[in-house]
Formats: C-alpha cells, sequence, structure tokens
C-alpha cells in the first residue's frame, strides 16, 4: 500500500521526467481534445512543476485528501475523486487515473474493502469502454489483491469476477470470447447497469475477430443493451455491431443519412457501412458511401478518420477497380491530417507502433495485446486500411509465435497470398485447414484461401478434394466469363483457384476433369506475341488429366499440342513443365510433334528427347547450325547471356556429319574464348557433350586435347568475370574411379578404354 502511494506522490508532484511509472507519459496531446484549453503560461508552468502544483489551489485540495486519509479514508477517496475530475477537465488524464487509483488505495488502507473494489471495478470498465485496456494493469493488479485477500462481500466478490473477466478477454492473445459472452448473459439476466458496457465490448471483439455468432446468439440482448444506455456513443456503437452480424443496416444507415446521430457519428456509420460493402464486394455503393462520410467527417472537424476514409477509397478501388484519375487521394488524406481536428475515438497511444516495437524488441506477447487493440480500434472507426496493416502485423506475431492457423486466418482477410504460403510452404506435414474462407464475399480473401490450399495439395484429406475442386471450377469459370470484379493489382482470385485446379486434377473425378478440359480450352488460342498469366496453371492441369485420366489424354494431348505451336515463350513452358508425361506417351505425341518441328523447335527437342529422328528438311536445323558456326565479335561494352548453345545442339543433330563436326569445333572456339562470359563458355560446354556421340573421330581428338588443357587450369581465366576461373575444379570433380561425375568435354572421351585410364590419373593429380 504504502508502495503505492509513495509512487503517485512522486509522480504528481515530481516533473514529466518523473512521469511514467505507471502511465507512461503526461499524455499533453490529450489537451488538444479537452472542452478546456490550457492557458500557454499554464502549460509551460505544468510541464515544469507538473500539473498539480500548477492547477490553482489543486495542490491545497492534495494535501487536504492527504491528511484525511487516515481519519476518515471515505471523505478522503472522495475528496482524490474530486481532484481526478479537475485533472481531467484540464486535459490531464493520465494524472487522473492516478488520483482514482490513489483513492481506492486510501480505501483500502482505511478497511473500506468493498468501496476500494467498487472503485477499481468502475475505473477498470471505464479505461476498457474507452479503449484504454493497456493503462489498466496496475487498477487490476490492485483488484486482484482485493479479490483474493477474502474481506470482499459476496455481491461486491461477484462484481469483481466480472470486471477481471471483462479485462481478462480484452487481453487474451486469441479472443477468446466464451468467459465475456457468460458474463453479459448473467448482467443481462441481473439487469446490471453496467450491461451495455459488457454488450459493447463483446461486440466490437467480435465484429474485429469475425466472431459474429456471439452477436447473432445474443441479438436481444443487444437491442437492450442499446435502449438502456445513457451513452450516445455506447448506443451507436452497439447497434453498428449488431447491423455487422446481422447483415440490417437499414434503420441506421438512414438515421446517418437523415442526419439524426450526432454529427461526428453521422460519418462514422456511413463509413462503418462503406466498409461493410468493401467487404461484400458491393464496390461502386461501397465508393459513394466512402465519400459521402469523407464530406460528413470533413464538416464535423474529423482530420484524422477523414484522413483514413480517404485512404479507404484507395484501397476500395484497387481491390476492385477500375484504376482512374480519382485514386490517387494520398495528398488530400495529408492535407486532412494536416488540418487537425478531432477524431472519431481519442486514444492515448498508438496501438499500431507499440505493436512495431513490441515486435522489434520480440516481446511477442505485448506485441499481440498492441496489435489487438490496434485492429479493434480501427475496425470500430472504419479505418480500412489501417485495418488491413494491424491484421498483417497480428498475422506476423502469431506466425512468430507458433500459431500459424490464426495468422493464416489473417493473411487471407488481407489477402496477402504471398506471405501465407510462404508460410504454409514451411510447415512440413501440418495442414492448415482454410477451405471455409473460399466461399468469402471479398475476391482478395478467396484468393488467397485459393492460394493457401494450392500450396498444401498434397496434405488436402482425399474426401475434400471433390468439394474443392467444384468450387475451383465454379470460381475459374465466374472469372473467365467475366463475373467476377478485380482490380488489376488485387490477388487475382481465378489465377488462385485454377492453381488448385491443376495440383488436385489427379484427385478429381472423372466429370470434374472432363469438364476442366473443357473449361480451359478457350484458353489456348490467342493473337501472335501474346501469353496468358493461366498458361502455367493450365499446362500442369493437362499433365495432370494426361498422366492419370486415360479417358481424356487425347483432349489434354491436344491441347498441349496446340500450345506447343504458339510463340516460343508458352510452347517452352509446354517443355518444361509437361516433357515428362510426354515421354511416357509417344503415341500420342510423336506424328504431330514431327509436324510441328519442321519450323517449332520446341517440338523438335521432344522429339529428340522421344529418340525420334527429326524431319529430314528440317529449317530449324540449319538456322541454328548457322548460329553456331556464323563468325562473332562481342561489342565493347556489351554482355550477352543464354545464347542457346545447349538448344541450337539438340537441333542439329540430324544434320550431316560435316555440319555437326562444324558446329563441335565452333563451340569449342566459344568455350576457349575468354573475352566471352563465363556463363557462355559453360554453356558451350554443355552443348559440346550433347554433341559428343555424333561428331567424327578426328573432331573427338580436337577435343580430348582441348579436355586436358582445360583439366590442367590452362583455359582458366575471363575477361568478362571471375566465375570461369574455377571451372577447372568443377570440370575435374571427381568422387572415387568408381563414382565419377565427369566434365561435359572429358566426359567426350571417358568412354574409350585407352584413354580413359589418362583421364583418371589426370583428375588424381589435380585433387
Amino acid at each position: 500500500m504504502n508502495d503505492i502511494h509513495n509512487e503517485i506522490q512522486g509522480f504528481v508532484y515530481g516533473s514529466v521526467v518523473q512521469a511514467g511509472s505507471i502511465t507512461g507519459d503526461l499524455h499533453i496531446h490529450q489537451a488538444a481534445q479537452s472542452s478546456t484549453v490550457m492557458n500557454r503560461t499554464i502549460t509551460a508552468d505544468a510541464l515544469m512543476r507538473g500539473p498539480i502544483q500548477a492547477i490553482e489551489g489543486l495542490a491545497e485540495r492534495v494535501a487536504t485528501a492527504e491528511r484525511a486519509a487516515s481519519t476518515d479514508p471515505v471523505a478522503a477517496a472522495s475528496a482524490y475523486e474530486d481532484i481526478a475530475s479537475t485533472l481531467e477537465v484540464n486535459g490531464y488524464h493520465g494524472h487522473a487515473l492516478l488520483m482514482l487509483q490513489q483513492a481506492a488505495a486510501t480505501l483500502e488502507a482505511g478497511y473500506c474493502h468493498d468501496d476500494a473494489a467498487q472503485l477499481l471495478v468502475r475505473l477498470i470498465e471505464d479505461m476498457i469502454g474507452a479503449g484504454e485496456a493497456s493503462e489498466a494493469a496496475a487498477a487490476v493488479h490492485h483488484l486482484h489483491r482485493l479479490a483474493n485477500s477474502g474481506n470482499l462481500s459476496a455481491g461486491v466478490a461477484t462484481r469483481t469476477t466480472y470486471a477481471l473477466s471483462l479485462y481478462g478477454t480484452v487481453q487474451h492473445p486469441f479472443d477468446e470470447l466464451n468467459e465475456l459472452a457468460r458474463t453479459l448473459d448473467l448482467l443481462a439476466a441481473a439487469e446490471d447497469s453496467s450491461f451495455p458496457l459488457y454488450a459493447l465490448v463483446l461486440g466490437e471483439a467480435a465484429v474485429a475477430t469475425n466472431q459474429k455468432g456471439y452477436i447473432r446468439e445474443r441479438i436481444g440482448i443487444f437491442s437492450t443493451a442499446a435502449r438502456k444506455t445513457k451513452s450516445e456513443d455506447v448506443r451507436i456503437c452497439t447497434l453498428l455491431a449488431a447491423a455487422e452480424a446481422t447483415d440490417e443496416w437499414g434503420d441506421l444507415v438512414s438515421d446517418a443519412k437523415k442526419h439524426r446521430l450526432p454529427p461526428a457519428w453521422n460519418a462514422a456509420v456511413l463509413a462503418r457501412y462503406a466498409r461493410y460493402l468493401t467487404l461484400t464486394a458491393a464496390a461502386d455503393e461501397a465508393d459513394e458511401y466512402w465519400r459521402e462520410a469523407i464530406n460528413r467527417g470533413a464538416l464535423a472537424g474529423l482530420g484524422v478518420d477523414t484522413s483514413e476514409w480517404l485512404y479507404a477509397i484507395r484501397e476500395n478501388t484497387l481491390r476492385y477497380g477500375p484504376i482512374t484519375d480519382n485514386l490517387e487521394t494520398h495528398h488530400l488524406a495529408q492535407a486532412m491530417q494536416a488540418s487537425g481536428g478531432t477524431r472519431l475515438l481519442p486514444t492515448i497511444r498508438n496501438n499500431y507502433e507499440d505493436a512495431l516495437s513490441e515486435l522489434r524488441a520480440r516481446k511477442l506477447p505485448a506485441a499481440c495485446q498492441a496489435a489487438r487493440r490496434a485492429l479493434r480500434e480501427s475496425v470500430t472507426s472504419g479505418h480500412l486500411m489501417s485495418e488491413q496493416l494491424a491484421a498483417e502485423l497480428l498475422a506476423e506475431i502469431y506466425a512468430s509465435s507458433g500459431e500459424p492457423q490464426r495468422a493464416a486466418v489473417l493473411y487471407i482477410r488481407t489477402g496477402n497470398s504471398e506471405s501465407l504460403c510462404a508460410m504454409a510452404g514451411g510447415l512440413g506435414d501440418i495442414y492448415l485447414d482454410v477451405e471455409q474462407y473460399i466461399g468469402q464475399s471479398a475476391p482478395w480473401q478467396r484468393a488467397a484461401a485459393y492460394a493457401a490450399v494450392a500450396t498444401q495439395s498434397d496434405l488436402v484429406p482425399d474426401d475434400h478434394v471433390s468439394e474443392l475442386v467444384a468450387a475451383a471450377l465454379t470460381e475459374v469459370e465466374a472469372s473467365l466469363a467475366g463475373r467476377t470484379r478485380e482490380g488489376p493489382f488485387a490477388p487475382q482470385v481465378g489465377l488462385a483457384a485454377l492453381d488448385v485446379l491443376a495440383a488436385l486434377i489427379e484427385r478429381a473425378n472423372f466429370e470434374q476433369a472432363e469438364q476442366s478440359i473443357e473449361l480451359l480450352a478457350s484458353l489456348v488460342y490467342r493473337e501472335p506475341g501474346r501469353y496468358r498469366h493461366t498458361d502455367e496453371a493450365h499446362i500442369r492441369l493437362l499433365t495432370g488429366v494426361l498422366g492419370c485420366c486415360k479417358p481424356l489424354r487425347s483432349a489434354a494431348a491436344k491441347q498441349l499440342i496446340d500450345m506447343l505451336a504458339l510463340d516460343e515463350h508458352i510452347s517452352d513452358q509446354v517443355v518444361d513443365i509437361a516433357s515428362p508425361v510426354i515421354m511416357l506417351h509417344p503415341d500420342l505425341f510423336v506424328e504431330p510433334l514431327v509436324d510441328l518441328a519442321v519450323d517449332h523447335q520446341a517440338a523438335a527437342r521432344l522429339l529428340i528427347r522421344l529418340n525420334h529422328p527429326l524431319p529430314e528438311e528440317n529449317a530449324l536445323a540449319v538456322e541454328a547450325f548457322e548460329r553456331l558456326v556464323s563468325p562473332y565479335e562481342p561489342k565493347p561494352g556489351v554482355t550477352a547471356l543464354g545464347l542457346g548453345f545447349t538448344r541450337d545442339s539438340m537441333v542439329i543433330l540430324n544434320l550431316t556429319q560435316s555440319n555437326r563436326d562444324a558446329a563441335a569445333r565452333a563451340l569449342l572456339g566459344r568455350a576457349r574464348d575468354r573475352k566471352e562470359a563465363a556463363a557462355n563458355r559453360a554453356d558451350a560446354l554443355v552443348a559440346l557433350r550433347i554433341l559428343s556421340d555424333v561428331i567424327s573421330a578426328d573432331v573427338r581428338t580436337e577435343l580430348f586435347e582441348a579436355g586436358l588443357n582445360f583439366g590442367r587450369g590452362e583455359e582458366d581465366g575471363s575477361a568478362l568475370d571471375t566465375e570461369f576461373g574455377a571451372m577447372s575444379r568443377h570440370i575435374l570433380s571427381a568422387r572415387s574411379v568408381f563414382q565419377w561425375e565427369a566434365p561435359p568435354l572429358l566426359y567426350l572421351v571417358s568412354s574409350w578404354p585407352r584413354l580413359r585410364r589418362l583421364l583418371i590419373k589426370l583428375n588424381r593429380s589435380k585433387l
């Protein structure tokens, strides 16, 4: 008791430097929002001496209360409460809280335990109702001690339990609302005067955490709470929570549009409705309500809130499109912030910045509490952009705390597919069950849920596959038909659903596979020089059908062949993704590939992999040969990478012996050219390996001699980069005589018995 008393005394009489033992700062910025604007002289005096000395007559009142504490604790406590009211009126909110705690300590010291507990209960409830749960820790600690002392009457002890339940719910790291819901039921049944506050806290927490069932199950209690509360703020916030849970906004929005609410709340109700419309994919209507809320908020002097709602218009447009000149609201938002004004919900802390600081310090419990406060605050105020930021930060905190399922829900809420998939991909065999979110109204949330399913497709339970594939088919069909509205920079739900189809198609039923093939047929053909974002997933889906569904193999093969006939970018994707399965079905591909190989390199490469000769009249082979043997001279200051030596060497395998020999000599020249980039020199060596079986004996001897030079390190060094200097190590990487990874050039002669012994000897000498 004495420790608390001394701490408060030191704070009140000391300078601002001493402030912080309980509340953390003087909260001078609250003065701007106070109904009484302090004189600048008083403010300066308060900064130097503290508000007790600066406010006229207050020091004497404090001294009187201290003298009365030992003889008449009830009177002293009443005096402290009056002093707290004076401090509050003058903008010293933090000091007012300390005085109330001093009043409770005085009552406890005078053995008025019930009075002390009741005062602390009111203090805790008021702080939580004002969004200041972080400041209530000292009062809660004091109330806990009183509750455990055994000195409270039954009724007060019960009331104390309710207040502690309220605080525990607000501070719960996972937003567990069961206990608060039970407490609300008991208070409502007893018609306790404080139950509207408990309904408000439960409602705001349920909306912020998407647990709206708690409200729907008690809609009668919420209606009664809104009717019986004496606070207009509590009434409107309770009605907002009920509207969110029941989707019944008509009466509340009508009152706001007809100016039947206080000016600030007229704007806030319209902003909350606009948020609801944004999240339910009514983008155009949402834009209208955001703008109306901004107009009302500016007239009501809500500078910060109006700025946030301007950013919400930007968010709404980015999510749904179209992108127009009206999108750039940033400068207007900054101007509104600079204009000052009040906030709809005054706050003494920046909870988002607190969460960032705590996370940076790896204080995860504190970071979690601050981020949850920031999330609730932004949802209540209709600050859509800040809501997204707070949700992402909370998701990061949960992910860092080993709570991936909770993090996944929040990543889906913000549409952060990238972070969600990165987390899901690192969980091993832990399956994130997010299937319920593929039915969300907001397309970006569905996109994130589909992305998570695709990432963990191998972990999807068998009995869930059919339902997921059916939902993905419906989503892809809607996207292709243009029924899904999405902005160009928002996560694309159609693409994400197509990824799910491609990942699960091998486990889908025949009807679903057939529907997928038919649905994607229209995506094959396009104008020259164009590609689609769907191409990769499309090819993977066809590959899956080709590998598992025999009746549909011909249809899948036809689409793959048609895509091979398209531009190089797309045909290369077909080769990279589908070639392993194509190799298993030569009967479906050889004949059409022969026709395509005349003028399509990708088809020619596939024929070579199928060990089938290329067409005799093959213009591609001639062009590839000319590229390999044509004279070249690097331009000064220009380095070209990815010259295609490997690809071209595969295409010329069916040319004449003299042409193959000439190409091999040309490749050797590029490999030995120290003016060439190291990556290109290595690529030339790999291309020589491809030609090793089809060159003449004379050329093979030349290559063998060159290989010895590479092995001795005589070809090290490059004028363009340094990586080729280490090639000799890679060329001569031997594990043992029986487990040997031969380099490209030396592999040319490794099959010759007479030279193999020399090669192994050289290897050993280099090692």
